[in-house]
């Protein structure tokens, strides 16, 4: 345990009134570089930081387009600095890409809805063609996912 503590020590030199020597003793912990766990799988960066004689703190998630989901976007503190055995080092786990709402181009000419489409971050699915009393020739009858639903960055869009 850290703190200061004080030690009367005895010492026989060989004289009857020799009167006790007081030691004054520190004890300090040795502090413990922070693991660097950026990057690293949420599962290998707690068995880092636990390795490391450390504990695991809050964990919280976030989208990120840079880092995979399940790894570690960042952490606090920092890795390399040194702390007291125990302390706590709180992490930030990607959820991946944040999703993208699907546009709404029933309606529209098809190449503006393609660039709707592609403009959201979304890919052209497949293209058919079919009749329609209601619709123009080469505007959107319907699409698949309906406009408005949120899908995974790069998802394909349907028209018809």
């Amino acid at each position: 345990m850290a703190g200061v503590y004080t030690i009367q020590l005895t010492v026989n030199d060989g004289k009857a009134d020799s009167a006790p020597d007081t030691v004054s003793v520190a004890v300090t912990e040795v502090p413990i570089a922070v693991p660097d766990v950026i990057g690293q799988s949420q599962s290998a960066a707690e068995a880092a930081i636990t390795g490391a004689g450390l504990a695991i703190g809050a964990v919280t998630t976030q989208h990120s387009d840079s880092v995979p989901a399940g790894n570690v976007i960042s952490q606090s503190p920092v890795g390399g600095v040194s702390v007291a055995p125990g302390s706590a080092v709180d992490l930030v786990i990607s959820d991946g890409p944040a999703p993208i709402a699907v546009p709404d181009v029933v309606g529209q000419s098809q190449s503006a809805a393609e660039a709707s489409i592609t403009g959201a971050g979304l890919a052209i699915g497949a293209v058919t063609t079919q009749h329609s009393d209601s619709v123009p020739a080469g505007n959107v009858i319907s699409q698949s996912p309906v406009g408005g639903v949120s899908v995974a960055p790069g998802s394909a869009v349907d028209l018809v």
